[in-house]
């Protein structure tokens, strides 16, 4: 088990660099709809780390109209150029450098951050995309933005959540595939699930040592992403979304 000390230091890199550990995100190959998902952002929490994907896919081939007429025009590749209105102290990254995904392709985005205390509020975020296709003889750029999404900051006022939080302590943040889980306990049944962001149960089989009141989850054959754990000690339930990178 990793000790409170190191966590502590990594708890200082994430809040110096603002949580430029985070890696690439990876799109999810299972995507099949074209468009960009989810339809709303997840609210991030003062003092509390953020990340959210987002993912953006075109079809290979699409009907557009030319002087009037219907014809194919086939979708090179999808590039979003930037991301705009987002709070400071986050950034984003993108599954490739340019983010870019080929026609027919899933590409994603992996917003990012350290909300500081003061930022409550919300912030309209707008996507700007660029879409290369062609028709017949006739290449075209077409530039978009995606305006739909606000990023809502809560204050971290909330007593009873802070007191919930304080009997949990989840690290590291990032992570590798090896998750710690310090907690406090008065000999209460514990019980631990993992979910993914669709919020559907995957298996585990965490280590738990309710003499130190510790428990460690190898999740390292998943893929890297966002995943929550739900924690259950006693009758309190106590929700944390946690990161795997490679």
């Amino acid at each position: 088990m990793k000790n409170k000390f190191i966590y502590s230091i990594i708890l200082f890199l994430l809040q110096s660099t603002t949580l430029h550990l985070f890696a690439q995100c990876n799109p999810d190959l299972n995507l099949k709809t074209s468009g960009i998902f989810p339809v709303e952002l997840e609210q991030a929490t003062e003092t509390k780390p953020y990340a959210q994907i987002i993912q953006f896919r075109m079809p290979k081939d699409t009907m557009v109209t030319e002087f009037g007429f219907p014809i194919l025009a086939t979708i090179d590749s999808i590039v979003v150029t930037k991301v705009n209105g987002l709070p400071a102290n986050f950034t984003y990254q993108c599954n490739q450098v340019n983010c870019k995904a080929n026609g027919g392709e899933t590409g994603c985005i992996l917003l990012s951050g350290l909300p500081q205390v003061g930022q409550q509020g919300i912030y309209p975020l707008s996507v700007v995309i660029k879409v290369y296709a062609r028709a017949l003889t006739i290449t075209r750029t077409i530039e978009d933005s995606v305006t739909r999404y606000s990023l809502t900051v809560n204050a971290a006022t909330n007593l009873s959540e802070n007191e919930i939080a304080s009997k949990c302590l989840i690290y590291p943040v990032p992570s590798q595939g090896i998750i710690n889980i310090d907690y406090k306990n008065n000999n209460e049944p514990v019980n631990v699930h993992l979910f993914d962001l669709n919020m559907r149960e995957l298996p585990i089989n965490p280590d738990i040592d309710k003499g130190a009141n510790q428990v460690q989850i190898n999740l390292s054959h998943l893929q890297s992403g966002c995943y929550y754990i739900i924690m259950q000690i006693g009758k309190q339930t106590i929700r944390e979304k946690i990161i795997l990178v490679d």
